[in-house]
C-alpha cells in the first residue's frame, strides 16, 4: 500500500493503472521509484519500452493534506506554468497530483548567466498581477511573525549550547537581527519624493504580498539548453519545480534559501541586481507609456542623480530586510525541529524519526550558513 497523510491507500498495481490511463501508457511499461521529500511523498514515473528508461516521464506526488494539493494546483495554474513549472497532468485524488517532468540538471554553482536567469524569473513571478484578500497587511503580518518567533527561545538556546557554543553565538546574532527589525519604521512612499526626488520605485517600496514559490533553492532550479530556435545554441532555460508551498507572501520568502546557499558574493550580487532592475522595468511597463516618456524627457541631471541614489539606498535597505527574514526562517526551522524532537522524547512516544533528525540538522546547517554570510557583509 502507498499512502501518506489523508491520501487514498493505493496498492502499486492500482496506482500504475491510474497513472497509465492518465499518460495513455500501458501499466506494464511503467515503473515507480520513491524519492525522499519533507513535504510530500514523491515517485518518479518512467516508461520502459523494451529497455530500462532513465529519464522520468512524470512525477506522482502525494501531499500530506488536500489543502497542500490544492495549493500546488492553484499555483501552477495561476503562475507556475508560465514560468516553466511542471504541467498538471491529473489530479489523482484529493491529496495527489500527477505532474509532467521538467528537463534539466541541478548545478553546483551558478554561472553569471544562470544567476541573471534566476533573478529575472523571480522578478517576473513577483510582478504577476494578484489580488490580496488578506485583511492583515504584509507589514503587520511580518511583525507578528517576528514577535511570535522571539517568544520562548530559552529552551532552544540550551539545546544549541549543548551541541556547539559557537552556534549559540550565531543564534544570538540571528535573534538580534529580528529584535532590531521590530524597532524599525517602514519607509513610506511619500518619503521618496522629498527634495524633488522622483519616486520611480514607489510601487516597489510599498510592502505588499506578491506571488511566491516559497521554496526556491538550488535543487528546485533545473537548467537545460533552450528549446527556442530563436535563441543562440548556448542559451539556457531554467525550470522551477516543486510548487507545493507556493502562495502570496513577502518577496523575501523566495530569497532566503538562495541567500544561504550561494557561496559567491559576486554571483549573489549579480542575481540580486538583475532581480531589482527587472522588477523596476516590469513595474514601469504597467504605467502609462506617454506619461513615462514625458517624465523621462523632463528629468534633469539633479533628478537622475537622485534616482540613482534612491536605487542604491533601496537595494541596501532590501538586503537588510532579506537578512532579517533569513534569520526568521532559520530560527523557525530550528524551533519546529526542536518541537518535533521534544514530542518524540516524551514517555510512550517513539524515538525520533530520520525525518525529525534531518530537519534539525538542516536548521543547524542553515544557522551556520547565515552566520557565515553575515560575517562577510
Amino acid at each position: 500500500m502507498m499512502s501518506v497523510g489523508g491520501g487514498v491507500l493505493f496498492d502499486q498495481p492500482e496506482l500504475l493503472l491510474i497513472i497509465g490511463e492518465a499518460l495513455n501508457e500501458s501499466p506494464s511499461d511503467l515503473s515507480l521509484k520513491l524519492v525522499l521529500s519533507e513535504e510530500a511523498r514523491v515517485w518518479s514515473v518512467t516508461v520502459n519500452r523494451g529497455h530500462l528508461a532513465t529519464v522520468p516521464m512524470a512525477w506522482f506526488k502525494q501531499h500530506k493534506s488536500s489543502g497542500k494539493a490544492d495549493q500546488e494546483q492553484r499555483a501552477l495554474s495561476s503562475w507556475g506554468l508560465s514560468l516553466n513549472g511542471p504541467r498538471l497532468i491529473s489530479r489523482v485524488d484529493r491529496c495527489s497530483v500527477l505532474l509532467s517532468h521538467c528537463p534539466g540538471i541541478v548545478v553546483k554553482s551558478f554561472s553569471v548567466d544562470q544567476a541573471h536567469i534566476v533573478g529575472e524569473i523571480l522578478a517576473t513571478l513577483h510582478s504577476k498581477r494578484v489580488i490580496d484578500e488578506d485583511r492583515l497587511s504584509i507589514t503587520e503580518a511580518l511583525s507578528e511573525r517576528r514577535r511570535s518567533t522571539l517568544q520562548g527561545l530559552s529552551v532552544l538556546y540550551k539545546q544549541i549550547m549543548a551541541e556547539d557554543s559557537d552556534l549559540s553565538i550565531a543564534l544570538e546574532r540571528a535573534v538580534e537581527l529580528l529584535q532590531t527589525s521590530l524597532h524599525e519604521e517602514p519607509i513610506e512612499s511619500s518619503q521618496l519624493d522629498r527634495n524633488g526626488e522622483v519616486g520611480v520605485q514607489r510601487e516597489l517600496s510599498e510592502e505588499r504580498r506578491v506571488a511566491c514559490h516559497r521554496d526556491v533553492r538550488r535543487e528546485h532550479l533545473l537548467f537545460a539548453p533552450s528549446m527556442d530556435n530563436k535563441q543562440s545554441v548556448d542559451q539556457e532555460q531554467m525550470y522551477l519545480i516543486d510548487w507545493g508551498q507556493s502562495r502570496l507572501d513577502h518577496w523575501s520568502s523566495d530569497w532566503v534559501k538562495l541567500y544561504l546557499e550561494e557561496d559567491s558574493t559576486y554571483i549573489f550580487q549579480e542575481m540580486w541586481a538583475r532581480y531589482w532592475v527587472t522588477r523596476e522595468l516590469l513595474s514601469s511597463d504597467r504605467k502609462n507609456a506617454s506619461h513615462l516618456s514625458s517624465t523621462c524627457l523632463t528629468l534633469g541631471m539633479r533628478e537622475q542623480q537622485a534616482r540613482q541614489k534612491q536605487t542604491r539606498q533601496k537595494q541596501t535597505r532590501d538586503l537588510k530586510i532579506l537578512q532579517q527574514q533569513t534569520a526568521l526562517h532559520v530560527i523557525n526551522t530550528l524551533r519546529w525541529a526542536h518541537r518535533r524532537l521534544s514530542v518524540s522524547h516524551k514517555p510512550h512516544s517513539t524515538s525520533p524519526t530520520m525525518e525529525d533528525l534531518a530537519i534539525w540538522q538542516r536548521g543547524i546547517r542553515e544557522l551556520s550558513l547565515l552566520n557565515k554570510r553575515l560575517s562577510k557583509e
